[in-house]
């Protein structure tokens, strides 16, 4: 009889099926957790050569161990970044490696990098291989760093770059290339003769994202080209009229998708069903998906169905409805004089929701749109709690924005009573990750506006991001400020306060020395100097980093043990 055999374990497997495993993980859990469970995965972790590390993701702590158990050979992807979680990363890591170390890098992106720093990384980068680079920088830009953008370009095996651009900017990176073998390309700004250069110059491009593209009324007056290799367009936050888009929309007639935003203050109205059938129909042949989001500024109020239903009309013909199934709804916001009309679903993460005691919302959707699935790709709400002046009669049904992890709130005066329960209805509150609230904490409603936040933030059990700001840039909380420490939870790694005096710098530190890192924004008229803060947290023997930006200054933390503030005994 045959001897039962064990049955087999993780480490058993082969070697190439434990990598395929591996990609799915992040770099956390396999150096700091499958490394450590036997030599088996010790030896793979070391010879697994296809981590993708985003250091923005990290705490401090573990970046100072991660950045030691790496081999650079082994790395293809990194995203480093100098947001308000991070501060001063970038540079730590640059104090540790060349970027050229990494001979199989082939993706690289910098968030939040000063545009001064760029210059030497660019030179340091030319040699790699890379086929996806992303910079979201800060500060004025110069002509030869542009110039060294421009020779990263030059490159043929560059195939996606991200670069937030002002107008202008662009011809400067262009002007000296060749042909680009890009595919993917997401710019800030550009004008219009930038966009006919990208065209020119990127016979490979597919799809290209822009906030905006600057069209004068001397740009609609010459003929163009037309090119036929973009395949989707996105107008993240465009004021171009719909004649201006009509001339901009005539270079690239094969654009299957098409999504547009329009500013929340545009002067211009992109809502004419009747004109964007026609352009489609003659300029647009190929166009298969179209997202949008257009707001329409007016003097009066629309005060019945009747007045925004001649806004939607033109959206219900067959067009619309039967051939190409696009469905949309349209909002009156009676308070803001403005009318918001958009596809379904939503085409963007973030939202602004306007309440209205007695709204005028008309839709061409069939009935099977709920209010969830509309609002479904929604992760970041803003709610302004002063318009809230009655009693909020909602069904959860209706109004419910299902995904949103990010909620911006914003009060002048009391907090509205239910308007707790009111947001509870809206939102599901235990899957909130960051809170952002603004209120002018004035003397008469600061204590039950701090109460109010209390009890909400009480009801966030997974909260990571807290932002409590004033409204205005120098206005004061009008209270104590170890109240406000108090309202912060242990889930919290991040905060974002205004202080005004070092004590209450080091009030908020020591009180609350489980944050991995913190921003403090300043009055323009501060009575602390960058200085004294940076001083006061060295000599607390705490270990950091730390970014001074123009009234503001922002520390990572790294957690070894509790720490000993003020305590001459250790």
């Amino acid at each position: 009889m045959p001897l039962p055999q064990s049955a087999p374990t993780l480490s058993t497997l082969p070697v190439e099926i434990l990598y395929q495993i591996l990609i799915y993980l992040d770099i956390e859990t396999i150096l700091l957790s499958v490394r450590y469970v036997a030599k088996t995965f010790y030896l793979i972790s070391n010879s697994f050569n296809h981590y993708h590390i985003d250091f923005s993701a990290l705490s401090k702590r573990n970046f100072d161990i991660i950045c030691r158990l790496i081999y650079p050979e082994n790395i293809v992807s990194i995203i480093l970044s100098n947001e308000d979680t991070t501060p001063g990363q970038i540079d730590l890591f640059l104090t540790r490696f060349r970027v050229h170390y990494f001979p199989h890098l082939r993706s690289l992106t910098f968030r939040s990098i000063d545009w001064a720093d760029l210059h030497g990384i660019l030179t340091d980068i030319l040699p790699c291989s890379l086929i996806s680079f992303s910079i979201h920088s800060q500060g004025k830009q110069n002509k030869s760093t542009l110039c060294l953008l421009s020779q990263r370009l030059n490159q043929s095996n560059l195939q996606s770059f991200s670069l937030n651009t002002h107008a202008h900017q662009i011809e400067g990176i262009f002007k000296n290339i060749s042909e680009s073998s890009l595919t993917h390309l997401t710019v800030g700004i550009i004008t219009f003769n930038e966009y006919q250069i990208i065209l020119r110059y990127c016979p490979q491009l597919r799809i290209l994202t822009m906030d905006d593209c600057w069209i004068s009324d001397t740009d609609r007056c010459f003929p163009t080209k037309s090119y036929r290799q973009l395949t989707s367009l996105t107008l993240q936050d465009t004021n171009r009229s719909i004649e201006q888009l009509e001339h901009f929309l005539s270079l690239s007639p094969s654009i299957i998708e098409l999504k547009i935003i329009n500013s929340l203050s545009t002067p211009n109205s992109l809502i004419d069903g009747s004109k964007w059938t026609m352009l489609i129909k003659t300029t647009l042949l190929s166009l298969r998906l179209f997202h949008f989001v257009f707001y329409q500024v007016h003097l009066r109020i629309y005060q019945c169905n009747a007045d925004v239903e001649v806004l939607i009309q033109p959206f219900r013909s067959s067009f619309w409805l039967e051939d190409k199934q696009w469905f949309v709804k349209c909002q009156s916001i009676k308070s803001l004089h403005k009318v918001k009309l958009f596809t379904v679903p939503f085409p963007s993460s973030s939202c602004e929701y306007n309440y209205d005691p007695d709204p005028i919302l008309l839709s061409t959707t069939p009935r099977k749109f709920n209010h969830s699935s509309i609002m479904k790709h929604v992760r970041c709400l803003s709610i302004n709690l002063s318009e809230i002046k009655t009693k909020p009669n909602l069904r959860k049904e209706d109004f419910f924005f299902a995904n949103v992890i990010e909620l911006k709130l914003s009060i002048r005066g009391e907090w509205p009573a239910d308007s707790i329960h009111f947001i509870s209805m809206l939102i599901n509150v235990s899957q909130l990750q960051n809170l952002s609230f603004q209120s002018d904490f004035n003397q008469k409603t600061a204590a039950n506006v701090v109460d109010s936040l209390t009890k909400f933030i009480q009801r966030i059990s997974h909260l990571r991001s807290l932002s409590v700001l004033p409204l205005d840039v120098n206005g004061q909380y009008h209270v104590d400020m170890a109240n406000l420490s108090s309202i912060v939870p242990l889930s919290v790694e991040h905060l974002t306060l205004k202080i005004e005096k070092l004590e209450h710098m080091t009030l908020l530190i020591k009180n609350l020395d489980h944050l991995s890192s913190v921003s403090f924004n300043y009055p323009h008229d501060r009575k602390i100097t960058s200085d004294e803060m940076i001083g006061w947290l060295s000599n607390s023997r705490r270990d950091f980093s730390h970014l001074e930006r123009e009234y503001s200054l922002h520390f990572w933390f790294s957690h070894h043990q509790r720490s000993h503030f003020g305590n001459p005994d250790h």
